[in-house]
């Protein structure tokens, strides 16, 4: 069993359930995706959010697995708002969280 069953975060959208969950799975597939680590994501976030960067995250921590085009798809139906405030709870409750990094995946200024 994966760990994102314990850690993640579930949401409807689509005609399908899914979760959302910062494993460390997820964390590597962002990393080789996108050529930066998650955590620098969440930082420069901070200061310069970027939808592809959004997106990206989203994609790698969703499940079941789907594309970038289909996680930009699902973002359009559940709305920005709702998409930030998956991704940051994912983050809280992430292996991430439990490195000390936690302050970086949900600074708010």
């Amino acid at each position: 069993m994966d760990g994102w069953h314990m850690i993640g975060i579930e949401f409807k959208a689509g005609g399908g359930d899914y979760t959302l969950a910062m494993t460390t799975n997820a964390m590597a597939r962002y990393e080789e995706a996108a050529g930066e680590s998650m955590i620098r994501a969440f930082d420069r976030m901070q200061d310069d959010p970027s939808i592809t960067v959004i997106r990206r995250l989203f994609w790698s921590a969703v499940r079941p697995q789907i594309t970038e085009d289909e996680a930009g798809d699902l973002i359009d139906e559940i709305g920005f708002d709702q998409t930030i405030k998956l991704i940051e709870g994912a983050a809280e409750k992430s292996p991430l969280a439990s490195t000390g990094k936690k302050k970086a995946a949900s600074k708010t200024g």
